[in-house]
């Protein structure tokens, strides 16, 4: 089964019912919830690599 980022498919840390993306983990800190892991190398990335993960500011070498 293929996974995907796609920065357009709503919360990546999940919402509601909705679990969090593939290979995304996040942590709460204060009201928000961050990402503070990527693991790509076993997702299909499709397309130009996204210049708004530069934003993800709370991102750790876990």
């Amino acid at each position: 089964m293929k996974s995907c980022i796609c920065m357009d498919r709503g919360d990546p840390c999940g919402d509601g019912d909705l679990p969090p993306w593939s290979g995304v983990k996040c942590s709460t800190q204060g009201d928000y919830r961050v990402v503070i892991e990527l693991e790509v190398y076993a997702v299909s990335i499709v397309g130009p690599f996204p210049i708004a993960v530069t934003n993800l500011l709370d991102l750790t070498n876990g």
